[in-house]
Formats: C-alpha cells, sequence, structure tokens
C-alpha cells in the first residue's frame, strides 16, 4: 500500500508534465475492425456535425460517412463504414460543414484467408501520456488489444457521464494515446479499474452506467449477445480472438455469466472445425492465485480448461491483464493448477504505466515486474503462409520514459500444426532419422532455414545454398517438428513430416 501512495504522490507531481490535449479538440479512436469494415468514436464538442472521410490512395477510391449523435451522450459522434476492402490502408480525416479539419489518421482492413501480420499488446494504464503509447506509435502493427484497466478512474457513479469523461480525461486527452489512435485501431476489454473500480462486480450499482457509457464512447465490435456484457470474437486471417468479459458479468461465485461460458464453447468448436488458431483474451491472469483472478474461480477454471481438453488440438493461445508484469510460459506449467498438458502459450501482458505486481503463477520464460514510471508491452508477429503450421513471435519491451530507447525484456517464438490451407506447389521438406532435406526453393534462395521443436525453441539455423537445398543432423532427443524459411522475399513456417 505504501508503494501504490508513493507511485501515486509522484504522478501527481508529473502531472503538469504531462501535456494533453485541449479539451475542445476533436478526440477520436478508431476499433472494431473487420475484412470490410471499421467504426469510430468522436468527441467532438464544438461542432454540431461531423463527417468522416476515408481514402484509398491504391484504387483512389473516396468514402464520406456521416456521423451520428450518441444518444445521451452529449458531443460524442458515431461512424460505421463498410463495404471496405479487405487488407486495405485507408486514410482519414474527421471535417464538419465548417470544413474544420481533425488530426489525419489511417487503418488497415482485416485479412479474409490465410495472412502473416502484427499486433500489440498491454494492460493497466495509470495516467495518459505514458511511455508504452509512446513508443508503440511507432511501431509498424495492425491493431492494439488493450486487455483491461486502460485508465484508473474508478468510476462509481450510476451515472454515465463520469464513465465517459474518464475515457476522455484519462485516455483520449494523451498525446500519446492520440498519436496511438490515428496509426492503428484499438481492440479493448476493461477489467475492474474502468468499469466500476477495484475488484468490482457486475452486480455493482454502477455496472449498467459502466456498459452504457461503453456503449456510446468505444468503437467495439458486437458482443456475443444482445444486452449482455462486452464478450465478443474477431478473426484475421487464420486467428480467431474471443475477448471475454470476465468484470461486467462476474459474481462473488462465478467469473462469468453461465451463458457467456457456453457461447466460449461454442465458438470454440467452431473455431476447431474450421481449422482456426483461437486467442483467448482474459482480462485477469489465467495462472493466477488470488481471489480476483481465475485463482479465485477454481471451478470455473476447470470447466474452460475442459471445454479446450475435448477440442481435441492446442492451436490456442492466454493473453492475461491485470497482473502488472510482462510474462511468458510455454504452456509447461500448466501443471502447477492440474492443468491438461496441452502446451498452452500464456502471455501477461502489462504494464503499461503502473506499480509492479505479480498475481501467481509460474512463467518458463520468466516474468519482467516494470520499475516505478515505466511503461512495458509485447508485440506479436504471426507468420501465417496458408502452409500446416503458425508460427507465433513475440517481444516485450520496457519504456523508462517516453523519450527513452526501449529495452527488450524478451523474445519467445512458438510454432502450431495447423490445417493445410495453401494448396498450391511448395517447397517439399524430407525428414530421414538423422537428416532433413530441403529442395529446390526459388523464392527462398538465399535465405536462412530455421529448424525448431514442438515449443518453437530454435534447434538449428543454416544458410540455404544458391540452389536452395540443403542438409541438416539432429540428435533424435531433439525432434524437429517445424521448419522457418526466410530470405528478402518470403517468410514461411511449416511441419516437418515425421521420417
Amino acid at each position: 500500500m505504501n508503494k501504490l501512495f508513493f507511485f501515486l504522490g509522484i504522478c501527481t507531481l508529473l502531472l503538469p508534465a504531462l501535456k494533453a490535449q485541449d479539451s475542445s479538440d476533436w478526440l477520436a479512436w478508431v476499433g472494431a475492425p473487420t475484412d470490410n469494415g471499421v467504426r469510430a468514436k468522436v468527441f467532438a464538442p464544438n461542432t454540431n456535425d461531423l463527417d468522416w472521410l476515408l481514402f484509398d490512395p491504391a484504387r483512389g477510391s473516396e468514402h464520406q460517412i456521416k456521423g451520428r449523435p450518441v444518444e445521451g451522450a452529449p458531443g460524442w459522434f458515431s461512424f460505421e463504414a463498410s463495404e471496405l476492402l479487405p487488407n486495405t490502408t485507408y486514410f482519414y480525416h474527421f471535417q464538419n460543414q465548417q470544413e474544420n479539419q481533425g488530426k489525419p489518421g489511417q487503418f488497415q482492413t482485416l485479412s479474409q484467408g490465410p495472412t502473416s501480420f502484427s499486433f500489440l499488446s498491454s494492460s493497466c494504464g495509470f495516467f495518459p501520456n505514458n511511455p508504452a503509447h509512446a513508443h508503440m506509435a511507432k511501431q509498424e502493427a495492425l491493431f492494439y488489444l488493450n486487455v483491461g484497466d486502460l485508465h484508473y478512474a474508478n468510476p462509481n457513479s450510476e451515472r454515465a457521464e463520469p464513465h465517459r469523461k474518464a475515457y476522455i480525461q484519462r485516455v483520449l486527452q494523451g498525446e500519446a494515446e492520440q498519436q496511438l489512435f490515428s496509426k492503428m485501431p484499438l481492440i479493448y476489454v476493461w477489467d475492474d479499474h474502468d468499469f466500476c473500480g477495484n475488484n468490482s462486480l457486475g452486480e455493482s450499482p454502477c455496472g449498467a452506467a459502466a456498459r452504457l457509457a461503453y456503449q456510446q464512447a468505444v468503437p467495439s465490435h458486437q458482443p456475443y449477445q444482445e444486452g449482455a456484457g462486452i464478450a465478443r470474437e474477431f478473426r484475421q486471417g487464420r486467428v480467431a480472438f474471443l475477448l471475454m468479459d470476465l468484470r461486467s458479468e462476474r459474481s462473488r461465485e462465478k467469473i462469468m455469466h453461465p451463458g457467456q461460458m457456453q457461447w466460449l464453447e461454442q465458438r470454440l468448436q467452431a473455431h476447431a472445425k474450421e481449422g482456426l488458431f483461437t486467442v483467448l483474451v482474459s482480462s485477469v491472469s489465467w495462472y493466477g492465485t488470488e481471489d480476483d483472478n481465475w485463482g479465485g474461480f477454481p471451478q470455473e477454471r476447470s470447466q474452460l480448461q475442459s471445454i479446450l481438453q475435448n477440442l481435441g488440438h492446442d492451436r490456442l493461445m492466454f493473453i492475461c491483464g491485470d497482473a502488472h508484469m510482462l510474462a511468458m510460459d510455454n504452456g509447461s506449467s500448466a501443471t502447477d493448477f492440474e492443468l491438461s498438458q496441452q502446451a498452452i502459450p500464456v502471455l501477461q501482458a502489462g504494464a503499461l504505466l503502473s506499480f509492479g505486481s505479480n498475481k501467481g503463477g509460474t512463467y518458463s520464460e520468466g516474468v519482467h515486474i516494470p520499475p516505478l514510471g515505466s511503461g512495458q508491452y509485447a508485440k506479436i508477429k504471426v507468420v501465417d503462409d496458408g502452409n500446416d503450421a503458425l508460427l507465433f513471435q513475440i517481444q516485450g519491451y520496457r519504456l523508462q520514459g517516453p523519450r527513452a530507447e526501449p529495452e527488450t525484456l524478451m523474445t519467445y517464438t512458438f510454432c502450431k500444426a495447423m490445417p493445410k490451407a495453401n494448396t498450391e506447389q511448395e517447397t517439399k521438406v524430407q525428414l530421414t532419422p538423422k537428416s532433413l532435406y530441403l529442395s529446390d526453393s526459388t523464392e527462398f534462395r538465399g535465405g536462412v532455414a530455421l529448424v525448431r521443436n514442438r515449443w518453437g525453441r530454435l534447434i538449428e539455423a543454416q544458410v540455404i545454398p544458391d540452389k536452395g537445398r540443403f542438409s541438416m543432423h539432429f540428435e533424435a532427443s531433439q525432434e524437429p517438428r517445424f521448419i522457418e524459411l526466410k530470405s528478402n522475399q518470403a517468410h514461411s513456417i511449416r511441419q516437418i513430416p515425421k521420417p
């Protein structure tokens, strides 16, 4: 507790230095991306009308969308763009009838088929203009996935206005946040501090106001059920994301409504049939040992684990918030909680700007607690060329200040077998009991081959000769499972067939 007061005292002293935009500026964020659309919400209290102009420079096309004033939320406008092209970058600005223009921005629509992409993830930000957001704005990424506690205003009002005000003052007015949101869409699920306060439950008197404010102010995908919480899903290529609402539907007995658990099971089964990889987004620690995370709900954790086990595959990973740390587990630590041997990787993504905390669990790749005043986040790269494997490369960063150079805290790679989606001619891989042969491959000439085991750990790396053929020798215990091929022209990942 003393550490918390010390931290808040320092932040109070720094508040004058946290330069934020004037409240009369138009404050915009884009979210809910799909392969043919996107949404936006704008706080523009000094105008009665607002249009959203989208430009596709590659095709020379333009879209103009008229903003709808948000009912019950003075100054807020809502936009929904549809009939856009997949995997396309659009540039935009907002404009009123007087032709006053807001700051420009850009986004990229999602893809329908196999595709490689990167996204950013973190959680737990005490104040705007935090150093992690400032650095994230410089990254090339498709979207920003915030997994809870986007702010720490702890609004406990039964009116929606204080909840909307928290999004304005504690997020949107931040200069770093406006830079970040102008570069990529935000996909966001709340936890407690941005819902109704520390350890708040869905039955809190302010719950209805928090849900209404979220609908009014946050550009978001449709929830899994009308009138329920904010749990939802979206899909990028062959990767599906399931965002759980573990706060607004929580009771003292259950971490989520039974209807949400049923929806999770149905969607996981559907993803399995389609051969998708699923990212489960949890605003609290999956490995947690405290009352306010999954550790306080062991029966439901076991129930969800049984659902995952019954899928019959391990094309899964967790991304979690709440704990103020960056941490990575390859799935081997699940045995600490009598969970399965599926090897489901778990990423703890935090904290944006907060004091450090560890809320339980063992992590094979280490735990990184942020020093006071620093910010941390993860960048996740997915490599998918339509073959029979996916590769995930995760890098964790720490920023000591908005102008500081980032420190790379961790780098972790894992691979997962996938049903093959690409039927085109491909480079052939052959494995004998002791050697691996790669057939001639034009696109990988002059590249590098990296052979990985079932956890994605690197076994061998070798430069591919000009003709694209090479051989490697292994010990039997190394279990080569995947081959990653990299060159200036291509980046591919696939399974290595058994001899």
